[in-house]
């Protein structure tokens, strides 16, 4: 469970591996004045143009779990996004952590307080199974390649195993930790599971079930808060709290050689959600200020983006306060959830501008995992017996051909009736 600490400051990974000898950037200094907020002027998003070649798209929609009422609130974001009123779906107690299959087809919800996953069916959206699970069901991971659901229960310190084509428990992983985060390579699949208040990082086999644990921290004054894993695999970024000095540090830990690594630099301000781009070297940390001894302001919260490659901040983007929770999608696209200021749902585009009004999601939203699913999609597959080129044929004359559709997609289509063209344009037919 994650805990809550005024006045921290963040220190954060900014490179894939740090260089010996390599000087600290210096930290971000407080001016005594909280970032102003801009004035957000509503920019209506670009419905998908169709595609010629037949695939139908509908999306993306995101999911976020209000553990506050047992819902989700599910949101079409291919809409204008003032005008979008969010679904709600009552799912189980409490739900928290989300996973969303590649294709967008499932999605799977940990409910906290009631022990199970719930498991929704898009583009329906509607609820087609309840999968037991261990207790205290949050942080959830899906291995694609092996269409394996793991699941961390942090009350009974076990990780729940789901073959997500059976939808059966096929497994349950014990540890000497409470899990709190979870993340999968995407080759090996080997698990990594990070517990918050011991500081250690345990990498699992889950083919052997050999574990190994490693510890994050250099300091017990430090307790760990969330992690990413870059696109490749090859870097985990782990944020950490430094109770005794008020600051956060980071680690950076490597998936290769399992080394843990420790830099200094450091953000003003408590972390409060961390993201990576899923194709760029930037890094997404959410900081939440409160009036302290180092920053005695007005609070206010702000998006860093970090260009990891370089080891640069690249800008600063003030959000409302209040923010607990950040997803991004394959877009670049940022999501971010606020407790404290009306439930609402950030949503700033690419280009880090804020796209429309916040959005009213259910009792306190979170986003403990990537909310937003890929655009749904049915590929038509076309194919046919013979040729269908249709010149020098006699007029009058019947030719018969068969042509097969073939859905391979989420998305119910009809086929009415076909258009004919000709060619050349006003040939008689």
């Amino acid at each position: 469970m994650q805990s809550k600490y005024k006045g921290l400051l963040l220190v954060i990974v900014l490179g894939t591996l740090p260089t010996p000898g390599m000087p600290a950037p210096s930290r971000i200094p407080c001016d005594g004045n909280p970032p102003p907020l801009p004035s957000f002027t509503p920019l209506p998003l670009k419905t998908p143009a169709p595609d010629p070649l037949g695939m139908l798209r509908q999306g993306p929609v995101a999911y976020i779990p209000n553990a506050g009422d047992n819902t989700v609130s599910i949101i079409n974001l291919s809409a204008s996004i003032p005008s979008i009123a969010p679904v709600t779906l009552n799912v189980g107690a409490a739900p928290q952590g989300i996973a969303v299959e590649p294709n967008g087809k499932y999605i799977y919800i940990s409910n906290h307080a009631g022990d199970t996953v719930s498991v929704i069916e898009a583009p329906a959206h509607t609820v087609v199974a309840t999968l037991p699970v261990g207790d205290g069901p949050a942080s959830m991971v899906l291995h694609v390649a092996s269409g394996r659901l793991y699941v961390a229960n942090q009350a009974d310190k076990t990780i729940s195993v789901i073959d997500t084509a059976t939808r059966a428990l096929i497994d349950t992983l014990t540890l000497s930790d409470a899990p709190d985060r979870l993340l999968a390579h995407p080759d090996t699949g080997h698990l990594y599971v990070l517990s918050q208040v011991t500081g250690t990082l345990t990498i699992i086999d889950p083919q052997t079930r050999v574990a190994r644990t490693v510890s994050v921290r250099d300091s017990t004054n430090l307790v760990a808060h969330d992690m990413a894993m870059d696109s490749a695999g090859a870097v985990i970024y782990i944020t950490l709290h430094d109770i005794s000095k008020d600051t956060t540090r980071a680690t950076l830990f490597s998936t290769a050689s399992t080394t843990v690594f420790f830099p200094a630099i450091s953000l003003p301000g408590p972390p409060k959600g961390l993201a990576i781009h899923p194709a760029q070297s930037r890094l997404y940390v959410v900081t939440d200020i409160y009036a302290n001894s180092f920053c005695p302001i007005t609070g206010h919260a702000s998006v860093h983006v970090i260009d990891v490659a370089s080891r640069k901040l690249e800008r600063t983007l003030p959000i409302p306060q209040g923010v607990d929770g950040i997803s991004i999608d394959n877009r670049g696209w940022l999501y971010a959830a606020n407790k404290k200021k009306g439930n609402q749902l950030e949503i700033l585009d690419s280009a880090y501008e804020r796209v429309g009004q916040s959005i009213t999601a259910g009792a306190e939203p979170g986003m403990l995992g990537q909310v937003v699913g890929p655009e749904l999609g049915g590929i038509l597959s076309i194919s046919s017996e013979g040729d269908l080129v249709f010149s020098g044929t006699v007029i009058g004359e019947t030719i018969e051909r068969t042509v097969t559709v073939t859905n391979r997609g989420v998305l119910a289509f009809t086929v009415q009736q076909p258009n004919i063209v000709t060619d050349p344009p006003g040939t008689d037919l």
